[in-house]
Protein backbone atom coordinates (compact mmCIF):
# COMPACT_ATOMS: atom_id res chain seq x y z
CA UNK A 1 0.00 0.00 0.00
CA UNK A 2 1.14 3.64 -0.86
CA UNK A 3 0.63 5.94 1.31
CA UNK A 4 1.23 8.79 -0.18
CA UNK A 5 -1.79 7.87 -2.46
CA UNK A 6 -4.31 8.05 0.02
CA UNK A 7 -6.35 10.96 0.91
CA UNK A 8 -6.32 12.17 4.35
CA UNK A 9 -10.22 11.04 4.86
CA UNK A 10 -8.65 7.38 4.22
CA UNK A 11 -6.31 7.87 6.01
CA UNK A 12 -8.38 8.74 9.41
CA UNK A 13 -10.94 6.02 8.53
CA UNK A 14 -8.00 3.44 8.47
CA UNK A 15 -6.79 4.76 11.63
CA UNK A 16 -9.99 5.30 13.10
CA UNK A 17 -10.69 1.70 12.38
CA UNK A 18 -7.23 0.49 14.24
CA UNK A 19 -8.54 2.63 17.59
CA UNK A 20 -11.59 1.01 17.62
CA UNK A 21 -10.27 -2.75 16.87
CA UNK A 22 -7.69 -2.15 19.87
CA UNK A 23 -10.19 -0.14 22.39
CA UNK A 24 -12.39 -3.17 21.56
CA UNK A 25 -9.43 -5.52 22.83
CA UNK A 26 -8.38 -3.96 25.75
CA UNK A 27 -12.10 -3.76 26.85
CA UNK A 28 -12.70 -7.25 26.19
CA UNK A 29 -9.53 -7.66 28.30
CA UNK A 30 -10.92 -6.33 30.94
CA UNK A 31 -14.06 -7.50 31.27
CA UNK A 32 -12.84 -11.15 31.05
CA UNK A 33 -10.55 -10.51 33.71
CA UNK A 34 -13.18 -9.51 36.38
CA UNK A 35 -15.47 -11.89 35.17
CA UNK A 36 -12.44 -14.54 36.04
CA UNK A 37 -13.15 -13.24 39.73
CA UNK A 38 -16.66 -13.38 40.05
CA UNK A 39 -17.03 -9.44 39.39
CA UNK A 40 -20.92 -8.53 38.79
CA UNK A 41 -20.43 -4.97 37.11
CA UNK A 42 -22.24 -4.38 34.15
CA UNK A 43 -19.89 -4.81 30.96
CA UNK A 44 -21.07 -1.02 29.61
CA UNK A 45 -18.32 0.41 32.31
CA UNK A 46 -15.50 -1.03 31.08
CA UNK A 47 -16.55 -0.29 27.33
CA UNK A 48 -17.07 3.12 28.40
CA UNK A 49 -13.98 3.53 29.93
CA UNK A 50 -11.60 1.87 27.38
CA UNK A 51 -13.41 3.27 24.13
CA UNK A 52 -13.18 6.56 25.62
CA UNK A 53 -9.77 6.26 26.46
CA UNK A 54 -8.72 5.74 23.07
CA UNK A 55 -11.56 7.93 21.18
CA UNK A 56 -9.88 10.51 23.38
CA UNK A 57 -6.32 9.33 21.87
CA UNK A 58 -7.91 9.21 18.61
CA UNK A 59 -9.01 13.44 18.91
CA UNK A 60 -5.52 14.24 19.63
CA UNK A 61 -3.68 12.28 17.43
CA UNK A 62 -2.80 15.85 14.85
CA UNK A 63 -1.15 17.37 17.81
CA UNK A 64 0.91 14.14 17.94
CA UNK A 65 1.60 14.69 14.27
CA UNK A 66 2.24 18.04 14.24
CA UNK A 67 4.90 18.12 17.42
CA UNK A 68 6.42 15.34 15.21
CA UNK A 69 6.64 16.95 11.98
CA UNK A 70 7.38 20.52 13.05
CA UNK A 71 10.08 19.37 15.49
CA UNK A 72 11.82 16.47 13.64
CA UNK A 73 14.29 14.09 15.66
CA UNK A 74 17.59 12.75 14.13
CA UNK A 75 20.67 11.82 15.13
CA UNK A 76 22.71 15.26 15.24
CA UNK A 77 19.78 17.17 17.42
CA UNK A 78 17.69 14.19 19.50
CA UNK A 79 18.84 15.60 22.94
CA UNK A 80 17.34 19.09 21.76
CA UNK A 81 14.40 17.32 20.29
CA UNK A 82 13.85 14.49 23.39
CA UNK A 83 13.12 17.80 25.62
CA UNK A 84 10.70 19.18 23.20
CA UNK A 85 8.48 16.19 22.86
CA UNK A 86 8.66 15.37 26.36
CA UNK A 87 6.86 18.40 26.97
CA UNK A 88 4.78 17.94 24.19
CA UNK A 89 3.95 14.28 25.88
CA UNK A 90 2.73 16.06 28.89
CA UNK A 91 0.50 18.76 27.39
CA UNK A 92 -0.66 15.84 25.08
CA UNK A 93 -0.97 14.01 28.40
CA UNK A 94 -2.69 16.42 29.91
CA UNK A 95 -5.84 16.98 27.01
CA UNK A 96 -5.91 13.15 26.80
CA UNK A 97 -7.17 13.21 30.61
CA UNK A 98 -9.20 15.63 30.76
CA UNK A 99 -11.02 14.44 27.29
CA UNK A 100 -11.81 11.11 29.04
CA UNK A 101 -13.22 12.98 32.05
CA UNK A 102 -15.65 15.09 30.80
CA UNK A 103 -16.52 12.64 27.91
CA UNK A 104 -17.45 9.99 30.73
CA UNK A 105 -18.95 12.14 32.83
CA UNK A 106 -21.54 13.28 30.02
CA UNK A 107 -22.08 10.01 28.40
CA UNK A 108 -23.14 8.63 32.53
CA UNK A 109 -25.28 11.60 32.32
CA UNK A 110 -27.00 10.81 28.48
CA UNK A 111 -27.86 7.61 29.30
CA UNK A 112 -28.33 7.49 33.21
CA UNK A 113 -25.85 5.50 34.78
CA UNK A 114 -25.18 7.46 38.07
CA UNK A 115 -22.17 9.82 38.82
CA UNK A 116 -18.54 9.17 37.48
CA UNK A 117 -16.04 9.59 39.64
CA UNK A 118 -12.36 10.17 38.04
CA UNK A 119 -10.98 10.55 41.95
CA UNK A 120 -8.16 13.01 42.86
CA UNK A 121 -7.43 14.51 39.41
CA UNK A 122 -3.87 15.41 41.19
CA UNK A 123 -2.94 11.33 41.51
CA UNK A 124 -4.75 10.79 38.52
CA UNK A 125 -3.14 12.97 36.11
CA UNK A 126 -0.20 11.48 37.19
CA UNK A 127 -1.17 7.66 36.93
CA UNK A 128 -2.58 8.57 33.08
CA UNK A 129 0.49 10.01 32.08
CA UNK A 130 2.65 6.74 32.31
CA UNK A 131 0.85 5.21 29.39
CA UNK A 132 0.43 8.29 27.91
CA UNK A 133 4.04 8.75 27.79
CA UNK A 134 4.40 5.42 26.25
CA UNK A 135 1.82 6.26 24.04
CA UNK A 136 2.83 9.21 22.37
CA UNK A 137 6.15 8.44 21.48
CA UNK A 138 5.18 4.95 20.37
CA UNK A 139 3.07 7.28 17.37
CA UNK A 140 6.40 9.36 17.24
CA UNK A 141 8.16 5.86 16.21
CA UNK A 142 5.70 5.00 14.04
CA UNK A 143 5.37 8.16 12.56
CA UNK A 144 9.10 8.42 11.72
CA UNK A 145 8.92 4.80 10.26
CA UNK A 146 6.22 5.72 7.47
CA UNK A 147 8.21 8.85 7.19
CA UNK A 148 11.77 6.61 6.47
CA UNK A 149 9.91 4.17 4.53
CA UNK A 150 8.35 6.72 1.82
CA UNK A 151 11.51 8.70 1.80
CA UNK A 152 13.35 5.67 1.08
CA UNK A 153 10.58 4.17 -1.56
CA UNK A 154 10.75 7.71 -3.14
CA UNK A 155 14.74 7.50 -3.24
CA UNK A 156 13.96 3.87 -4.99
CA UNK A 157 11.85 4.82 -7.50
CA UNK A 158 13.91 8.37 -8.07
CA UNK A 159 17.39 5.92 -8.69
CA UNK A 160 15.38 3.68 -10.82
CA UNK A 161 13.92 6.58 -13.25
CA UNK A 162 17.20 7.92 -13.24
CA UNK A 163 18.36 4.64 -14.42
CA UNK A 164 15.84 3.85 -17.08
CA UNK A 165 16.31 7.34 -18.80
CA UNK A 166 20.16 6.86 -18.50
CA UNK A 167 19.62 3.33 -20.05
CA UNK A 168 17.40 5.03 -22.93
CA UNK A 169 20.15 7.79 -23.47
CA UNK A 170 22.84 5.09 -23.64
CA UNK A 171 20.56 3.16 -26.30
CA UNK A 172 20.12 5.99 -28.41
CA UNK A 173 23.88 7.22 -27.85
CA UNK A 174 24.37 3.16 -28.96
CA UNK A 175 21.78 3.54 -32.45
CA UNK A 176 23.78 6.81 -33.40
CA UNK A 177 27.12 5.34 -32.90
CA UNK A 178 25.98 2.19 -35.17
CA UNK A 179 24.37 4.64 -37.51
CA UNK A 180 27.43 6.73 -37.81
CA UNK A 181 29.53 3.44 -38.56
CA UNK A 182 27.05 1.98 -40.92
CA UNK A 183 27.66 5.80 -42.98
CA UNK A 184 31.17 5.23 -42.78
CA UNK A 185 30.68 1.83 -44.45
CA UNK A 186 28.96 2.42 -47.64
CA UNK A 187 30.19 5.79 -48.81
CA UNK A 188 33.57 3.60 -48.46
CA UNK A 189 32.71 0.67 -50.47
CA UNK A 190 30.97 3.21 -52.95
CA UNK A 191 33.98 5.05 -53.65
CA UNK A 192 36.35 2.32 -53.94
CA UNK A 193 33.81 0.85 -56.66
CA UNK A 194 33.31 3.93 -58.08
CA UNK A 195 36.86 4.36 -58.47
CA UNK A 196 37.47 0.97 -60.44
CA UNK A 197 35.02 1.81 -62.71
CA UNK A 198 36.46 4.88 -63.74
CA UNK A 199 39.56 3.23 -64.12
CA UNK A 200 38.28 0.24 -66.13
CA UNK A 201 36.35 2.76 -68.37
CA UNK A 202 39.29 3.21 -70.52
CA UNK A 203 40.54 -0.46 -70.60
CA UNK A 204 37.08 -2.25 -70.80
CA UNK A 205 33.93 -0.74 -71.51
CA UNK A 206 31.78 -3.27 -71.12
CA UNK A 207 33.16 -4.66 -67.94
CA UNK A 208 32.95 -1.14 -66.69
CA UNK A 209 29.00 -1.53 -68.06
CA UNK A 210 28.63 -4.57 -66.14
CA UNK A 211 30.50 -3.08 -62.94
CA UNK A 212 27.74 -0.34 -63.04
CA UNK A 213 25.17 -2.42 -63.47
CA UNK A 214 25.77 -4.95 -60.88
CA UNK A 215 26.43 -1.66 -58.31
CA UNK A 216 22.86 -0.39 -59.46
CA UNK A 217 21.57 -3.86 -58.05
CA UNK A 218 23.70 -3.99 -55.28
CA UNK A 219 22.62 -0.37 -54.16
CA UNK A 220 19.09 -1.57 -54.69
CA UNK A 221 19.19 -4.08 -52.16
CA UNK A 222 21.09 -1.98 -49.63
CA UNK A 223 17.86 0.45 -50.06
CA UNK A 224 15.38 -1.87 -49.95
CA UNK A 225 16.71 -3.60 -46.18
CA UNK A 226 16.27 -0.15 -44.89
CA UNK A 227 18.02 1.53 -41.81
CA UNK A 228 17.61 -1.79 -39.51
CA UNK A 229 21.00 -3.11 -37.70
CA UNK A 230 20.66 -6.45 -38.09
CA UNK A 231 18.88 -9.22 -40.74
CA UNK A 232 18.98 -12.29 -41.40
CA UNK A 233 22.08 -14.50 -42.56
CA UNK A 234 20.42 -15.36 -45.63
CA UNK A 235 20.15 -11.96 -46.48
CA UNK A 236 23.74 -10.89 -45.64
CA UNK A 237 25.25 -13.32 -47.81
CA UNK A 238 23.05 -12.53 -50.91
CA UNK A 239 24.18 -9.06 -50.44
CA UNK A 240 27.85 -10.88 -50.36
CA UNK A 241 26.93 -12.40 -54.02
CA UNK A 242 26.14 -9.08 -55.12
CA UNK A 243 28.92 -7.65 -54.33
CA UNK A 244 30.96 -10.57 -55.20
CA UNK A 245 29.30 -9.87 -58.80
CA UNK A 246 30.90 -6.71 -59.00
CA UNK A 247 34.04 -7.70 -58.25
CA UNK A 248 33.78 -10.22 -60.84
CA UNK A 249 32.98 -8.07 -63.57
CA UNK A 250 36.01 -6.36 -62.62
CA UNK A 251 38.24 -9.60 -62.53
CA UNK A 252 36.45 -12.01 -64.57
CA UNK A 253 38.03 -15.82 -63.69
CA UNK A 254 40.23 -14.64 -60.64
CA UNK A 255 37.15 -15.01 -58.32
CA UNK A 256 36.31 -18.12 -56.64
CA UNK A 257 33.77 -18.24 -54.17
CA UNK A 258 32.40 -21.00 -51.81
CA UNK A 259 30.07 -20.42 -49.43
CA UNK A 260 28.84 -23.18 -46.98
CA UNK A 261 25.54 -22.05 -44.55
CA UNK A 262 23.29 -24.40 -42.90
CA UNK A 263 20.34 -23.78 -41.21
CA UNK A 264 21.39 -20.60 -40.39
CA UNK A 265 19.64 -18.39 -42.69
CA UNK A 266 17.48 -17.09 -40.36
CA UNK A 267 19.63 -16.28 -37.72
CA UNK A 268 20.69 -12.50 -37.71
CA UNK A 269 23.58 -10.89 -37.97
CA UNK A 270 24.43 -7.21 -38.11
CA UNK A 271 23.62 -5.75 -41.69
CA UNK A 272 26.76 -5.17 -44.09
CA UNK A 273 28.97 -7.34 -41.45
CA UNK A 274 30.87 -9.55 -44.15
CA UNK A 275 30.80 -7.19 -47.02
CA UNK A 276 33.44 -4.90 -45.52
CA UNK A 277 35.64 -7.16 -44.66
CA UNK A 278 34.99 -9.05 -47.83
CA UNK A 279 36.13 -5.90 -49.61
CA UNK A 280 39.77 -5.51 -47.40
CA UNK A 281 40.30 -8.41 -48.18
CA UNK A 282 40.16 -8.27 -51.84
CA UNK A 283 41.89 -4.73 -51.66
CA UNK A 284 44.99 -6.52 -49.64
CA UNK A 285 45.47 -9.12 -52.16
CA UNK A 286 46.82 -8.74 -55.83
CA UNK A 287 44.22 -9.88 -58.33
CA UNK A 288 45.55 -8.56 -60.96
CA UNK A 289 48.40 -11.61 -61.23
CA UNK A 290 46.79 -13.85 -59.19
CA UNK A 291 43.56 -16.24 -58.74
CA UNK A 292 41.79 -15.34 -55.62
CA UNK A 293 40.16 -18.02 -53.68
CA UNK A 294 37.38 -17.10 -51.13
CA UNK A 295 35.57 -19.78 -48.51
CA UNK A 296 32.74 -18.13 -46.08
CA UNK A 297 31.42 -20.86 -43.65
CA UNK A 298 28.52 -20.68 -41.27
CA UNK A 299 27.56 -22.42 -38.33
CA UNK A 300 26.74 -23.42 -34.96
CA UNK A 301 28.75 -24.33 -32.29
CA UNK A 302 28.01 -24.79 -28.76
CA UNK A 303 24.74 -21.96 -28.77
CA UNK A 304 27.15 -19.75 -30.87
CA UNK A 305 26.67 -19.05 -34.63
CA UNK A 306 30.18 -19.12 -35.80
CA UNK A 307 31.12 -17.56 -39.16
CA UNK A 308 34.73 -18.10 -40.77
CA UNK A 309 35.89 -15.83 -43.78
CA UNK A 310 39.34 -17.15 -45.14
CA UNK A 311 40.69 -16.89 -48.63
CA UNK A 312 44.60 -17.72 -50.05
CA UNK A 313 45.59 -14.19 -49.81
CA UNK A 314 49.13 -12.96 -48.50
CA UNK A 315 47.74 -12.66 -44.71
CA UNK A 316 48.77 -10.47 -42.66
CA UNK A 317 52.25 -9.69 -41.92
CA UNK A 318 53.22 -7.90 -38.42
CA UNK A 319 51.00 -8.22 -35.25
CA UNK A 320 47.48 -8.97 -36.25
CA UNK A 321 45.86 -7.11 -33.50
CA UNK A 322 47.72 -3.76 -35.23
CA UNK A 323 45.48 -4.34 -38.30
CA UNK A 324 42.08 -3.49 -36.37
CA UNK A 325 43.71 0.04 -36.13
CA UNK A 326 44.49 0.27 -39.74
CA UNK A 327 41.78 0.99 -42.18
CA UNK A 328 37.82 1.39 -42.55
CA UNK A 329 36.78 -2.42 -42.36
CA UNK A 330 38.05 -4.03 -39.83
CA UNK A 331 38.02 -1.18 -37.48
CA UNK A 332 34.82 -0.18 -38.23
CA UNK A 333 33.37 -4.04 -37.72
CA UNK A 334 34.93 -4.30 -34.13
CA UNK A 335 33.55 -0.95 -33.36
CA UNK A 336 30.16 -2.40 -34.44
CA UNK A 337 30.00 -5.94 -32.99
CA UNK A 338 31.36 -3.99 -29.45
CA UNK A 339 28.36 -2.24 -29.65
CA UNK A 340 25.57 -4.70 -30.89
CA UNK A 341 27.14 -7.15 -28.40
CA UNK A 342 29.86 -6.42 -25.85
CA UNK A 343 31.24 -9.01 -24.55
CA UNK A 344 29.17 -11.53 -26.31
CA UNK A 345 31.38 -11.94 -29.21
CA UNK A 346 34.17 -12.39 -30.83
CA UNK A 347 36.16 -11.11 -33.72
CA UNK A 348 39.71 -12.77 -34.34
CA UNK A 349 42.07 -12.94 -37.34
CA UNK A 350 44.21 -15.99 -37.79
CA UNK A 351 47.11 -16.07 -40.51
CA UNK A 352 46.85 -19.67 -42.60
CA UNK A 353 49.62 -22.17 -42.65
CA UNK A 354 49.41 -22.81 -46.16
CA UNK A 355 48.95 -19.13 -46.26
CA UNK A 356 46.10 -16.32 -46.62
CA UNK A 357 44.30 -15.06 -43.48
CA UNK A 358 41.00 -16.61 -41.83
CA UNK A 359 38.33 -14.07 -39.87
CA UNK A 360 36.15 -15.87 -36.77
CA UNK A 361 33.43 -14.11 -36.02
CA UNK A 362 31.56 -15.75 -33.01
CA UNK A 363 27.70 -14.03 -32.35
CA UNK A 364 24.99 -14.88 -29.93
CA UNK A 365 22.12 -17.05 -31.24
CA UNK A 366 19.40 -14.63 -32.04
CA UNK A 367 16.51 -15.60 -34.18
CA UNK A 368 14.58 -13.30 -36.80
CA UNK A 369 11.21 -13.32 -35.32
CA UNK A 370 9.32 -12.63 -38.69
CA UNK A 371 10.79 -16.27 -39.63
CA UNK A 372 8.57 -18.74 -40.44
CA UNK A 373 9.20 -22.21 -38.74
CA UNK A 374 7.53 -25.66 -41.07
CA UNK A 375 6.69 -28.42 -39.15
CA UNK A 376 6.93 -31.34 -40.57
Amino acid sequence: MDLNKLSTIKKAGIIFIFVTVMGLISFSTIHTERLTYGSKEPFYYPLIWQMTGYYSAFILLPLILWLAKHFPISRKNWYKMFGVHLLGSMVYGFFHTILMKYSRILIYKAFALGVYDYGDMRYRFLMEYHQQLVGYFAVLGIYYLVQYYQENRERELKTAELELKASQLTNQLTQVQLQALKAQINPHFLFNTLNMISSLMYEDVRAADKMISKLSSFLRMTFDKGTSQKLPLGQELEFVKSYLDIMKARFPDKIQIKITAKDVDDLLVPSLLLQPLIENSIKHNNLSNNSYQLNINAYIKDDKLMIEISDNGVGIKGNLLDAFNKGVGLSNTKERLQQLYGVKHKLELHNNIEGGLQILIELPLEKDPTAVEVLV
